[in-house]
């Protein structure tokens, strides 16, 4: 019997790539992350359901016929679909999937070097630009029409929030102390301004009049970033406020 866990989904999606596409074109025609293939390679890791669906779809693969080029055994799909079904939390049926999902992808590690030398932390490409899907609007943000999602990228945060899993952003609404938070961080574009060049998960201890005081779970650490190498901080809102409790 396969063993879902030892797949190498990089090579099977390999096998069925259409003709006249590249990895990159084939992520654009399905409306995926441009950078799922090079992700995928360098993890080796068990790609999204929803995600492998659109993969097949441009590819017109049925889900048989892949696991039957992948060597995997059905039951299991299925019990691994069950698993990663925590996100039927945010998708009730009865509300509109019109939340836009923007795209991000695992980055370079971050050095704040400020009373730390040396001290470095998980952060996330991300593509404000780029939108790679749509999720369902929990009830409770039914009127905050602003928000957006991201899919967790990295294991910096866990076991609060889980390498894929989606969450909920409030731009309008300012953080506070204990909130966990996406940090939009900027550095020279080349043309005498600034671009967002990578973005960071991470809880909100402390803030002063230069910096932000930081928290990340998996290594713990805490750190410092300086205001000035941040465009915006954003906050992720808690399950009990997307359920309206």
């Amino acid at each position: 019997m396969a063993d879902d866990t030892k797949i190498n989904y990089y090579e099977a999606l390999r096998q069925i790539m259409p003709e006249k596409m590249s990895e990159a074109s084939w992520a654009r025609a399905a409306k995926i992350s441009s950078s799922f293939f090079q992700d995928l390679k360098k993890k080796n890791s068990t790609p999204r359901h929803d995600t492998l669906m659109k993969l097949l779809g441009v590819a017109r693969i049925s889900m048989s016929e892949f696991n039957a080029i992948a060597g995997i055994n059905p039951p299991e799909i299925a019990e691994s679909n069950v698993r990663d079904a925590d996100s039927s939390l945010y998708r009730h049926r009865s509300n509109p999937m019109d939340v836009p999902v923007w795209g991000s992808a695992e980055g370079a590690d971050y050095c704040p070097d400020l009373d730390e030398p040396g001290t470095c932390v998980e952060t996330t490409s991300l593509m404000p630009d780029e939108i790679i899907d749509h999720v369902r609007r929990p009830i409770g943000i039914a009127e905050k029409r602003h928000v957006y999602a991201l899919f967790v990228v990295g294991t910096s945060m866990e076991p609060r929030y889980m390498d894929g899993e989606p969450i909920f952003v409030d731009p309008a609404r300012n953080p506070a102390i204990g909130d966990h938070v996406v940090l939009q961080m900027v550095a020279p574009d080349g043309d005498g301004g600034d671009r967002i060049v990578r973005a960071m998960v991470k809880r909100l201890d402390r803030r002063t009049a230069d910096y932000y005081v930081l928290t990340q779970y998996e290594p713990r650490m805490t750190f410092k970033v300086a205001k000035a190498n941040v465009a915006a901080m954003h906050r992720v809102i808690p399950p009990n406020e997307l359920h309206g409790i």
